[in-house]
């Protein structure tokens, strides 16, 4: 489970090429499609691309070195980064209440629970469902309750439970 924090608390890069605020522009432009949606396999369509084009997070400048204007950037640039991502993965998941995603989360446990142990196929693809919805879900609970955050970490756990040995 750690290592599943990790990863997914790692969403904003540094910018790569074309100044500090092109990185967030693609982000709220994806957002914007995102949100214009209309039904689940076009918001799936769109994560995906996001994946796929996302930059891989950077290695971070030794603040150090680095100006107080130039950390005041960075801070600046983090900070309009993650709302950018908030909004599109807000888009991505219309409903991001807590019983929704605990939902979600409990419908996806029940089909790796309905895997045979042996279909690698079935697993895998239940286990890249529950990933793809597993990021958009880490980012948006930050407005729930510690309890919300505990029962969705308990149903993410169930889930991995039940596809490595099975049913409970």
């Amino acid at each position: 489970m750690l290592a599943i924090i990790v990863v997914l608390g790692c969403h904003s890069a540094p910018p790569t090429s074309g100044g500090a605020g092109s990185d967030v522009a693609a982000i709220s432009a994806l957002a914007d499609e995102a949100c214009a949606c209309k039904d689940a396999p076009c918001r799936e369509q769109l994560h995906d691309r996001w994946k796929t084009t996302h930059a891989a997070p950077g290695t971070t400048r030794d603040p150090a070195g680095m100006t107080q204007d130039e950390i005041a950037a960075e801070i600046d640039h983090a900070a309009a980064s993650h709302a950018a991502e908030t909004r599109l993965y807000g888009c991505l998941e219309p409903d991001h209440s807590a019983p929704a995603m605990i939902a979600r989360v409990d419908a996806l446990t029940e089909r790796a629970c309905a895997c045979d142990r042996a279909d690698a196929a079935c697993l895998d693809q239940a286990k890249a469902d529950f990933d793809r919805y597993l990021e958009i879900a880490w980012l948006l609970q930050d407005g729930f309750t510690p309890a919300d955050k505990q029962a969705l970490t308990d149903h993410m756990r169930k889930f991995e439970i039940c596809r490595q040995v099975g049913p409970t």
